[in-house]
This record gives structure tokens, sequence and C-alpha cells, in this order.
């Protein structure tokens, strides 16, 4: 069976992290074997066509040095919400995507921990982290690293 993909009419997103229109794949079986390729495939897509929010507040995704973060579970279940699929299926869907074996391993687990941080506070978050190629295939540009996200606390010290 040939998927058909839904596109949006803007290229910026509307309200939320995601556009909701863009990209989604019809009639999603979450079952089939090929959800966690079709979830890749959906980010790229969003990454790419700029209709998944990237750098910001309120975005799922961020570039950092050491490539590009996933916020977990948010984005799983904001994939699955997208589709009409329960997002307590996240769990299974992220397990699903580390069979892929596209991102990078955080010693024996796949999530990595990171600091957002602004001047007066720190806040951890958790997520995957991709290397740069698996979205940003074929020299495409990569947006430059979110400042304000960093795997260390400390880093980037300004004076004042």
């Amino acid at each position: 069976m040939k998927d058909t993909t839904d596109t949006a009419t803007s290229n910026t997103p509307e309200t939320g992290a995601v556009a909701e229109n863009v990209g989604l794949v019809r009639n999603l079986d979450f079952e089939a074997p090929d959800t966690a390729q079709k979830f890749l495939a959906w980010l790229q897509r969003g990454l790419l066509e700029k209709t998944i929010l990237i750098n910001n507040n309120a975005a799922e995704v961020h570039v950092v040095e050491e490539g590009v973060f996933l916020l977990a579970p948010a984005i799983f279940k904001t994939f699955l919400r997208l589709h009409n699929l329960p997002e307590d299926k996240h769990k299974n869907l992220s397990k699903r995507f580390g069979n892929l074996r596209k991102h990078i391993r955080n010693g024996d687990v796949n999530i990595h921990p990171y600091w957002v941080s602004s001047t007066n506070r720190a806040t951890k978050i958790n997520g995957w982290l991709l290397p740069y190629n698996v979205i940003y295939e074929n020299d495409y540009p990569v947006p430059k690293p979110n400042k304000y996200v960093k795997k260390e606390l400390g880093r980037e010290v300004k004076n004042g």
C-alpha cells in the first residue's frame, strides 16, 4: 500500500510546536512494523520544511552542539496525537524508534540529560540525540545550535 501524506499550505508552524496538518500519514496503523520509520520521516520532513518548531522555548526539537535533540516523551506524544493515536503508546513508539539505531546512545541508555539555561535559572530536560546527518542529509545547512541548551551547565560563562 502506498503512503499518502497531507501537506500544509504554509511553511510556518501554526499554534504549538508542530503545524497540525503537515506530513501526516493517512490512516496510520500503529501496529505496522514501519511506524518508527514513519515517525522519523515525519520528523525529517517537518524539520526541513520548518513545520516543526526548532530552537525556541515551545520547541520539542533543538539543535545542540552534539546533534539534534528530541525532547522526550513530548515529540513522540505529539506525533501520536496528530495521527489520532493514543498518546500513552509513546513508550512503545520510542522503543521502536530506538530499534532503528539512528540515535546516539548515552552509555547504555537512549536518553540524554541536557540543561536549558537563562540568566538566572537552569532546567534539566531529557531526550534523544540524533547525529545531524539523520535529519540534514546531503550538505543541507544545519541550523545553529541553541545557545540556551547545553549538555553541561557552566560551559559558556559570559562576563558582565
